[in-house]
């Protein structure tokens, strides 16, 4: 017939505190969303596309009954529906989050759903895991990495790298300090190899390396 169905569905200002009952209860987001659907349904699919702006807002986490900040500047996703496949690119940029950048391509026409995509990570603070690793009075450095995700929606296969620059750990309940931490992480599917080195003291010099699996089961390996 060619007939199509059109839908347009606008949302302003929606303020995240309206759907906290998805949230766990030691999670919290603070900040409004804009959104906005468009979509037609034909004769040979659907077409259209999702808007959805977070603006500046923030995440909030409860540790040991304090509430922990993670705010960012930009949260926004865009994503392109036609018959032959979905398209979609999430954007986040934080002070201390980093930017981070996801680009992503999924046939849904067959059963495996293929997809194929990209992320870029730079800048990301490690000092937001302190609070969650007990015994510790210093966490520092910066992640940073990039690579390209293939495979299906079910079974992902990401081949890239991270690498940690400039890292500190220091605790108390720690049997030597980590300075000048720096550790290159290889990704190929669903296993990581790790290596990396650190200075303690004036003269105290270390290196690992490892591999990190998670094909049916969780394997690992570290040489220290």
């Amino acid at each position: 017939s060619g007939m199509t169905e059109a839908t347009n569905r606008p949302e302003r200002q929606l303020p995240m505190s309206s759907l906290a009952g998805w949230w766990p209860e030691d999670f919290d987001w603070q900040g409004q969303l804009d959104g906005e659907l468009q979509l037609q349904l034909t004769e040979r699919g659907p077409r259209g596309q999702l808007r959805l702006d977070a603006g500046q807002g923030q995440w909030r986490l409860r540790e040991q009954g304090q509430w922990l900040a993670f705010p960012y500047q930009q949260l926004h996703l865009h994503s392109r529906l036609q018959p032959h496949g979905v398209e979609a690119r999430l954007w986040l940029d934080g002070e201390r989050l980093g930017q981070f950048e996801l680009d992503m391509q999924i046939d849904p026409r067959t059963a495996s759903k293929p997809l194929r995509g990209q992320y870029r990570l730079t800048g990301l603070d490690i000092g937001l895991a302190r609070p969650f690793v007990s015994g510790l009075e210093a966490l520092e450095g910066r992640l940073q990495g990039q690579g390209r995700i293939t495979g299906s929606l079910l079974t992902p296969w990401v081949e890239g790298d991270l690498q940690l620059l400039d890292g500190r750990v220091a605790g108390a309940g720690w049997p030597l300090n980590l300075d000048a931490l720096a550790v290159q992480i290889q990704i190929v599917g669903q296993q990581l190899e790790v290596q990396g080195n650190w200075r303690s003291g004036e003269l105290g010099r270390g290196q690992f390396t490892g591999q990190l699996g998670w094909h049916e089961a969780l394997r690992a390996r570290l040489a220290v």
